[in-house]
């Protein structure tokens, strides 16, 4: 079994109008954490989603989905 998860952090950015500049200094997590998290090309820790939930004043579960795969 697996897990493949998908990150929401552009999307909930994009929403509330912020850039990669803004969402860093609001979280302090880095541009390019941020970024690569954005391009799933790396897993952010749960500290790091709770920085970001926080800036983006949303749950830390809107930033992230699931799917389990057989």
């Amino acid at each position: 079994m697996d897990v493949k998860v998908t990150y929401h952090v552009n999307e909930v950015r994009v929403l509330k109008h912020l850039n990669l500049r803004d969402l860093a200094s609001l979280s302090g997590v880095s541009r390019s954490e941020i970024s690569n998290i954005e391009n799933n090309l790396t897993d952010p820790t749960i500290r790091t989603l709770c920085l970001l939930s926080r800036a983006l004043d949303v749950s830390p579960e809107e930033l992230y989905s699931f799917e389990v795969i057989p």
